[in-house]
This record gives C-alpha cells, sequence and structure tokens, in this order.
C-alpha cells in the first residue's frame, strides 16, 4: 500500500542473512541539484537549512537501513567529512571510523532508530 513503511526485519532469514532497505543513489544538501537546485544561499554560501531538516526528518520516517550519498563534486569537494556526512552529534549522530578518521555515521532518528549514511560523489 502506498505510504505504508515495512521496516527491516530485525532476525536473521533461514540463511542467516539479514533483509536491509537502503538508498544507493541521493543528493544532500553538498550537491548542487539538491533542494529544487538551490541548496545554498547564493549571498553567504550557506547550505539550505529547510533542506538538511527535510532530508534527515525523511530519512528517519522511510525507515531506511542506509544511504549512500552520491553528490556532485562541486559542492562536495569543498566539504569536509563528518560535515558531508550530515553529522549531527546533538541528534544523537555515531561516527564510523576507520584508522582514525570518519568513514560514515550512524544518523540518529527520534524514535531510536538509525540509519547509516555513507557519502561520495
Amino acid at each position: 500500500m502506498p505510504g505504508t513503511i515495512y521496516p527491516s526485519p530485525s532476525k536473521p532469514g533461514a540463511r542467516g542473512l539479514l533483509d536491509r532497505r537502503g538508498l544507493i543513489h541521493a543528493h544532500s544538501v553538498y550537491s548542487h541539484d539538491a533542494c529544487d537546485n538551490a541548496p545554498r544561499d547564493p549571498a553567504t554560501g550557506a547550505t539550505d537549512r529547510a533542506c538538511f531538516e527535510d532530508f534527515r526528518r525523511d530519512l528517519c520516517k522511510a525507515k531506511h537501513d542506509f544511504v549512500m550519498l552520491s553528490d556532485h563534486d562541486e559542492s562536495f569537494s569543498d566539504t569536509e567529512f563528518p560535515e558531508a556526512l550530515l553529522y549531527r552529534p546533538e541528534r544523537g549522530d555515531a561516527l564510523v571510523e576507520r584508522n582514525g578518521a570518519p568513514v560514515a555515521s550512524w544518523a540518529g532518528c527520534p524514535d531510536t532508530t538509525r540509519t547509516l549514511i555513507l557519502a561520495g560523489c
């Protein structure tokens, strides 16, 4: 049924594998074509806060287990990690690190679920 959210099962299937739901290609505020082609304020360069909030809210609402951001290089390359991972520690986000550097972020959701965010271009 359209609009119905089916979260991933929490228990492994018959072969011990877990079903996971997610997005492989998504654009955040760090891509020029996000937010109706206006992810940044042209005067200040600041990212569109409402667009950022929409993305984070709807990511939690959709109950995706992961999202792979595939932002365009023009803006993404100017954004350092963990910012590019939409990392917000005040929301309960937790970084995933490799060799002491962030490579992903567990985005915390208000209902205590979380989504793994990976970023690239």
